[in-house]
């Protein structure tokens, strides 16, 4: 290896890993809100349907938006720049978070860290295929995709820590079910740190034009591609439904279930992400390599489809066993689920010319947003409000995840009996 490649390629997971890191912090801010469901319950009588909304229809609604809008921008501006505002605009909407007093308030504070965070991704996507190593793009969007992991991990694990803290500090909203306000306030101070490095990295040249890229041309891609889209974003979207109903409400299942207290049902969760959710990603991203080499296009449905099947089994251990069963039901489900993301995301970024991934990232991220966020979360406080009554959220639980990876298996084996019919009409046509 040269030493220019070598820098290069140096240059690209220095990329990866700081950018890692702000989706760590991204998605610790976005699910503080699942670690302190338990005390907004009783300090505010919201109910499951509202908590449900909070957590998944109020932050998805601006975002799902805001990102198609934010992937022309990351095609056109400084990324770096982009991502830097982006961490900025969202540590002050989860600040104010901390300060609302009502479900409207709160219901604000989450459209505005929606539309905060939007910006995160089809800059984040786009920098880091732009910088990838040849060959390791599914190992690299690995990285970054492992901080949501580390996020959920981080929001429940030390948030839970730091919540038991602040509850016995003598601050002016501390004491329990208070101290879940300092919580937001203090969990953004390590973002300012972020926000320097993000503007450190150095921003890599594009290709000649592709900054006037015109959104025509976007839109005659999409015109004649849009059926890839279409059954990529579904399949990925089954996974991510699955992984925001089992964020949403697992801390409320491990307290209602099994006797847990918040800062103890974080704790264990918090842990079961750190231990099962980044080693998830990073196998999905060295599987979606390898079967890529051997497989060509069809390699993010076969990750996707093992990340489904293996999922379900996972979550009945988890939500109808009990003690260790459960615990160990749970690590496999977060094992599991974790094997789906890299594929949902990389493959967007493979399918599509290096000028326009913003633009994709975005639509895949809009629309993944909206079925993952928009129905995961809600579903389960739907389900549990008026079907299963709040004892039984975990069988709520159980079928919002069973039904996500059904679908999801069902999307990817149609997709890739059609991508081997076509092989195979190709192999006869050239033969």
């Amino acid at each position: 290896m040269t030493s220019r490649a070598y820098e290069a390629s140096r240059r690209g997971w220095t990329v990866a890993i700081v950018l890692g890191l702000v989706h760590l912090a991204a998605f610790t801010d976005r699910y503080l809100i699942a670690l302190a469901a338990p005390a907004l319950k009783a300090d505010l009588r919201l109910s499951d349907f509202q908590i449900g909304l909070l957590q998944g229809s109020a932050f998805v609604l601006v975002f799902a938006v805001a990102a198609l809008a934010f992937g022309s921008v990351a095609d056109r501006s400084r990324r770096t720049l982009v991502i830097a505002v982006s961490l900025a605009c969202w540590s002050a909407a989860n600040a104010a978070f901390a300060f609302c007093s009502t479900f409207g308030e709160m219901f604000s504070a989450r459209v505005a860290l929606g539309l905060g965070q939007a910006a995160l991704s089809p800059a984040a996507l786009s920098l880091i295929a732009a910088t990838a190593p040849h060959g390791r793009i599914g190992q690299v969007v690995s990285i970054y995709t492992s901080g949501s992991t580390l996020g959920r991990s981080a929001a429940f694990l030390g948030g839970g820590a730091l919540m038991s803290v602040l509850a016995s500090a003598p601050l002016a909203f501390a004491g329990d079910p208070q101290a879940w306000r300092a919580l937001f306030i203090v969990s953004v101070i390590p973002n300012f740190a972020l926000i320097v490095a993000v503007l450190a990295l150095r921003e890599p040249a594009r290709a000649a034009g592709s900054a006037q890229n015109p959104s025509h041309a976007w839109r005659g891609w999409l015109a004649r591609h849009w059926r890839r889209y279409a059954v990529h974003i579904a399949a990925a979207g089954a996974a991510t439904m699955a992984i925001q109903a089992v964020t949403a409400w697992t801390v409320t299942a491990l307290v209602r279930r099994h006797g847990y207290d918040i800062a103890r049902a974080g704790a264990v969760f918090g842990l079961v992400v750190l231990a099962a959710g980044p080693a998830g990603h990073l196998t999905g991203g060295a599987l979606l390599d390898a079967f890529r080499r051997s497989a060509g296009s069809r390699a993010p449905y076969m990750v996707l489809a093992l990340s489904l099947t293996s999922a379900a089994p996972a979550a009945c251990l988890f939500c109808l066993g009990e003690g260790p069963t459960a615990i160990a039901g749970l690590l496999a489900l977060t094992y599991a689920l974790g094997l789906a993301t890299p594929a949902g995301f990389s493959g967007v970024q493979t399918m599509t010319p290096r000028a326009m991934r913003g633009r994709a990232s975005a639509l895949f991220l809009c629309c993944n947003t909206l079925i993952g966020f928009g129905l995961g979360p809600p579903l389960v406080g739907l389900l549990t409000d008026q079907l299963f009554g709040d004892a039984a959220v975990h069988l709520s639980l159980l079928s919002a995840i069973v039904g996500g990876c059904a679908i999801g298996v069902a999307v990817c084996a149609a997709r890739l009996a059609s991508l081997q019919a076509h092989m195979k009409n190709h192999v006869r046509k050239t033969a």
